[in-house]
């Protein structure tokens, strides 16, 4: 038992954080809620670092956070003191000094604070913070929510061999999915990201809600028509109608001509044009997102601005791989 417990702790120091979501996503529930899964990634914010900030907003108290492996106790959250986060990151701050022999020859305590140290938030972590971001459709619209996001930081040991990256906090907390727009102009743009997903591998786990075995797509598929969307194709960037969308964006299919005596003369095109576009025949859809801050509530948040679909690659005859076929705008 205590072996399988202390698999599980390092588990959840060294990968995603084990703080539970079902308090934020019951919204799913809802009869107007199509389609919902969870979309979490790793995104680097230089400039503004959004890292840099928060951990300055920690160290003076101005935010709440949460211990990563913290769970969740009803609906109520439990918030760390900073030195509990600082104890996180450097549970030892004694740094073994090693010669080139690889001799220990000096033991030094670490004087700098565990939140700002170059050892802890490194060229790939200083920037970086993890989103366990909520992607939905609802009446037809595509939207996303940011319950938290975490700050990552460089696990290492005190003779400074770097374990992996983990969660050093969440904060953010937010369980208000319409933001005013006073809130929304009142926000710092962070940056712009591409996120791929592939249709036909998405986990089951990251589901929370799907009707009919749809995929993201599939799900938002019958609302393309409607005026929040509009659709261009990606060779000529010329608008394109929902209803003029076809196998021909992705495919030709070639078919043999015979003589009469059964002779192979050669082939012709069969007219792919007259077929309407399947979403079986898209395999990957790239998620372009704006991410705000909100300083004052201590909020993320993101708007999607578009959808690039690449065709699946049983259908990409006629299209270069990796290039996409089509641009959704998102109004």
């Amino acid at each position: 038992m205590m072996k399988t417990r202390l698999f599980l702790l390092l588990c959840c120091l060294l990968t995603r954080d084990c703080f539970s979501q079902d308090i934020f996503v019951k919204f799913v529930e809802s009869r107007k809620i199509q389609f919902a899964t969870q979309l979490p990634d790793t995104f680097h914010f230089g400039d503004p670092n959004l890292s840099l900030l928060i951990r300055q907003r920690l160290s003076r108290e101005n935010i709440k956070a949460v211990l990563p492996t913290e769970e969740k106790t009803g609906n109520k959250i439990k918030y760390a003191r900073p030195e509990e986060i600082r104890a996180r990151i450097a549970p030892n701050k004694e740094v073994k000094v090693i010669d080139e022999d690889g001799n220990v020859t000096a033991t030094v305590v670490e004087s700098e604070d565990p939140l700002f140290a170059a050892r802890y938030f490194d060229e790939q972590t200083r920037d970086m913070v993890e989103i366990p971001q909520v992607i939905y459709i609802e009446s037809g619209k595509l939207r996303s929510y940011i319950p938290y996001f975490s700050t990552k930081y460089a696990v290492s040991t005190s003779w400074g061999q770097k374990l992996g990256i983990s969660n050093a906090f969440n904060t953010g907390y937010n369980k208000n999915r319409k933001l005013s727009s006073r809130v929304k102009r009142r926000s710092k743009l962070l940056a712009g990201t591409k996120t791929l997903v592939r249709l036909d591998t998405v986990q089951s786990q990251n589901l929370l809600k799907q009707l009919y075995g749809q995929n993201l797509l599939q799900a938002l598929w019958p609302h393309f028509h409607k005026k929040q969307f509009e659709i261009y194709r990606m060779d000529s960037m010329i608008k394109i109608p929902f209803e003029k969308l076809n196998m021909g964006l992705v495919s030709q299919i070639n078919v043999p001509v015979y003589s009469e005596d059964g002779t192979l003369e050669g082939s012709t095109k069969f007219p792919v044009e007259t077929l309407p576009l399947l979403p079986a025949a898209v395999g990957e859809m790239q998620v372009v997102q704006n991410w705000f801050y909100n300083e004052r509530k201590n909020i993320l948040f993101s708007n999607i601005t578009e959808l690039l679909l690449f065709p699946a690659s049983n259908f990409s005859q006629s299209v270069p791989q990796g290039k996409p076929v089509l641009k959704i705008l998102l109004k």
